[in-house]
């Protein structure tokens, strides 16, 4: 609301106030940000939910399902974390109370979801870092954040990346040094604790992983996929190209090495040389 942090405005302020890294805790959240009302729907929904979800052990092996009444609690049996994707439909409230929070965080409507964790004792996800920001909203039980800066690759985007898998090519460019073969070291790591109430914010890039502290860790993770400055500048560039004949002109040619290959050379670099002038154009404003 206008004129008024709301807690997670307030999380994401106190990360960057007060690094290394903060949580917010609260008694009392209103409406579907209640804790122990928000833990009960998610309770009675995930029994009935025909949401495809997964379960994850500690090796990081993925066991895929479609939701049905005795897989959770099969899951959770077996000691797996659970998760359940873009759960926002299926809590009650919820995906009017995201619309709310991503005009009062500015962004748009469709950037941010619901993200559903269910964890037993001692699991949770190993070592990783996401390509966007996460509120961490703890509903039941308590669970052990642990977090670290990342000194190979600042703001990723695109994918998720954990020791042991591919770097996307994005991940490549934005980190010519290569990203680790395994976690970061342990005197960069802090070790907070969640209770119900809880709000933490980690931004996107910030190495985590999460271990349940009770029998039952019931958390939702609000992944805001915002908008990056490439994307919206590239954007309103391209209607700004389009005004100029020279970015308008087709490039017959461009992939061989046959006659036509000059003149596609010919129009691209014709148009380059208008390009710092179409660029100063733009402002804030515009985009």
């Amino acid at each position: 609301m206008p004129g008024r942090l709301n807690l997670f405005q307030a999380a994401m302020l106190r990360w960057r106030e007060l690094a290394p890294y903060n949580a917010v805790h609260a008694a009392e959240l209103p409406g579907p940000l209640d804790a122990p009302r928000l833990a009960a729907a998610v309770a009675a929904q995930v029994t009935a939910w025909g949401l495809s979800g997964f379960a994850l052990d500690a090796r990081r092996r993925r066991y895929e399902y479609a939701g049905g009444a005795a897989a959770p609690e099969v899951f959770h049996a077996m000691g797996l974390t659970q998760s359940f994707p873009r759960a926002e439909p299926f809590i009650p409230g919820c995906a009017a109370w995201l619309a709310s929070l991503a005009d009062e965080l500015g962004l748009p409507a469709e950037a941010l979801h619901a993200h559903v964790f269910i964890s037993p004792r001692e699991e949770g996800l190993d070592w990783h870092f996401d390509a966007h920001d996460v509120f961490i909203l703890q509903l039941r039980g308590a669970k052990r954040w642990w977090v670290a800066p990342n000194r190979h690759l600042t703001l990723p985007v695109d994918q998720q990346f954990s020791p042991g898998t591919r770097p996307s090519l994005s991940h490549l460019a934005a980190a010519p040094g290569g990203l680790p073969e395994g976690p970061p070291p342990d005197e960069d790591v802090e070790a907070i604790d969640l209770v119900p109430g809880s709000v933490l914010y980690v931004p996107r890039g910030t190495w985590h992983r999460t271990g349940s502290l009770d029998d039952l860790s019931q958390s939702v993770s609000v992944a805001s996929h915002a908008p990056i400055v490439a994307d919206v500048v590239l954007a309103q560039l391209r209607a700004v190209l389009l005004q100029e004949e020279a970015f308008r002109a087709d490039v017959c040619g461009l992939t061989q090495r046959g006659p036509l290959a000059p003149r596609a050379r010919v129009a691209v670099n014709r148009a380059l040389a208008a390009l710092p002038a179409c660029v100063r154009a733009l402002t804030a404003e515009d985009v």
